[in-house]
C-alpha cells in the first residue's frame, strides 16, 4: 500500500483531511494529514511560504517517511513544489489536487488574476483578509 501526506489549503488544517484520511486507511494505506507552520493554533500570523515548506519537510524527515504520495490542495500546492525541492528522495509522486502549480520564482500573486491581489486587505497583525465574495 502506499504513503500520503496530505497537505491542506490556507486557512485551513490537516484535520480538513481527516474524512479523506479515513477512506484511505480504510483501503489499507498509510495517511498522514499535518497542519503546516502558519495555520497551528499560536502561529505566528506572519509565517510565510518558506517556513510552511519546512514544516512539511520537517514532518516527513523526522517520521522518515519515503515513497510518499504527497498531495497539495490550493496553496497547498506551492507548499508540495517546494518540499519536492528540497526532498525529493523521499517521494514517489505529487498530486495537486484542485492546486496552484508554480514555476520557480513564482508567488500565488503571478498565479491570480491580475486584480486579486488588490482585493487582500492586510491586518495589523500579519493577518491577510479576503472579501467574502472572492472567498
Amino acid at each position: 500500500m502506499s504513503t500520503y501526506v496530505l497537505i491542506h489549503a490556507a486557512w485551513h488544517t490537516g484535520e480538513h483531511y481527516w474524512p479523506t484520511a479515513s477512506l484511505l486507511r480504510a483501503a489499507g494505506h498509510h495517511v498522514f494529514t499535518p497542519t503546516m507552520s502558519g495555520s497551528r493554533l499560536g502561529d505566528q500570523k506572519t509565517t510565510g511560504l518558506a517556513e510552511s515548506i519546512e514544516s512539511v519537510v520537517e514532518f516527513i524527515s523526522e517520521r522518515n517517511l519515503g515513497d510518499v504520495v504527497l498531495v497539495g490542495h490550493s496553496y497547498g500546492g506551492i507548499v508540495i513544489t517546494g518540499v519536492a525541492d528540497r526532498i525529493a528522495h523521499r517521494l514517489r509522486r505529487l498530486v495537486y489536487l484542485s492546486a496552484f502549480v508554480a514555476n520557480g520564482g513564482e508567488s500565488l500573486s503571478d498565479l491570480v488574476p491580475p486584480h486579486y491581489p488588490s482585493f487582500l486587505t492586510h491586518v495589523g497583525d500579519g493577518s491577510v483578509v479576503l472579501p467574502y465574495p472572492l472567498w
